[in-house]
């Protein structure tokens, strides 16, 4: 499955979002940005390892079809695993509110980046242990390069495939990411992935002015 293909069949729902940021503040109008952040994130954890992925029926996903649709449209990929990158989607995009940056327009660009710093293949300049290319949000507001999707495509791939299993469907790795039909996961597995996710969207959005490192 091309990951921007993906990208596009969990986009989250952008207004209702919005309308959840706006609500907290009303409730919560003395908290900082930090302070909201970390409240969103911890509710939406909550509730998605309440949930568990594996309770994600096709019908509670809009637009994402039956599982057969999905395997045969997106490269195999579980439901299970797009209804975790729905709430991985939600949080990246609820997380910029609440630091002042709608990202609705970016969101392909802006949600692979910060999927990059969770899986650790994007990294800030200063803590970088190995060689790679220099990024700058700048960069990703504007436009992600073919390029450079594509090498994330191969990494975040690899890392999802280790953290969830794969039953391979043959596509090349890179182009195409073959996440496995049935990976299913339990609600410690998602409580954790969405913490750290959840790390990893906030300390992008906080930090305006930080440089990163696609590593090698």
């Amino acid at each position: 499955m091309d990951l921007h293909k993906l990208i596009v069949k969990v986009m989250p729902p952008f207004h209702e979002i919005r309308s959840d940021i706006q609500l907290q503040r009303l409730v919560q109008p003395h908290k900082t940005a930090g302070e909201h952040s970390k409240m969103y994130i911890k509710k939406a954890r909550n509730k998605y390892a309440s949930i568990g992925a594996a309770t994600a029926l096709p019908g509670m996903i809009p637009g994402l079809g039956t599982v057969a649709q999905l395997a045969m449209e997106a490269g195999a990929v579980s439901t299970d695993l797009a209804f975790m990158l729905r709430w991985m989607a939600s949080i990246c995009y609820g997380t910029g509110l609440i630091y002042g940056r709608d990202i609705e327009e970016d969101f392909e660009s802006e949600f692979t980046l910060v999927l990059g710093i969770w899986a650790g293949i994007v990294v800030p300049e200063k803590i970088a242990l190995a060689k790679g290319e220099k990024l700058t949000i700048g960069h990703f507001d504007k436009h992600i390069t073919d390029r450079i999707r594509n090498r994330m495509n191969q990494k975040i791939g690899r890392k999802l495939i280790t953290k969830y299993g794969s039953k391979r469907g043959g596509a090349a790795l890179g182009r195409l990411i073959p996440f496995g039909v049935g990976a299913v996961v339990g609600g410690t597995f998602n409580y954790i992935t969405l913490q750290r996710f959840g790390k990893a969207a906030d300390d992008y959005f906080s930090s305006a002015h930080k440089d990163y490192i696609i590593e090698e």
